[in-house]
């Protein structure tokens, strides 16, 4: 089900604080980060999103979950994070990239516009780096 911005980054710290694994807690507070800067950013209007476990799902349109494609970030053991697009159910074509969880927004962004998934010219002049 679709949330607000706020309830999803209560819903990450919460999942970080209940981690014993230092790396993976690393990950989710990255996720963390992540949610706390579309929730206040300009993007909070424009994206939409949902939890599955500890994975932050992002998605274009306000559609149930997970009707439409979708961007996952999920927290790894090793401490990375992994963005996985589901446009499809063949999982060797989806899309997928890993960061540290210091580059996840830089991540997001880039993801964005290489989709063209926050319209206008302007689509990141009101989104701080």
């Amino acid at each position: 089900m679709i949330r607000p911005w706020p309830l999803l980054v209560d819903h990450i710290r919460n999942a970080r604080g209940r981690s014993e694994d230092e790396k993976f807690s690393s990950a989710l507070q990255g996720i963390e980060q992540l949610a706390d800067f579309i929730a206040r950013s300009s993007l909070r209007d424009a994206l939409f999103g949902w939890t599955s476990m500890a994975d932050l799902c992002v998605q274009q349109t306000n559609h149930a979950p997970p009707s439409v494609a979708y961007l996952r970030i999920s927290a790894q053991s090793s401490g990375l994070i992994e963005f996985r697009y589901i446009d499809t159910n063949v999982e060797r074509r989806q899309w997928t990239r890993t960061e540290t969880p210091e580059r996840a927004v830089h991540r997001l962004r880039t993801f964005l516009d290489q989709l063209h998934w926050v319209s206008g010219p302007d689509s990141f002049a009101a989104i701080p780096n």
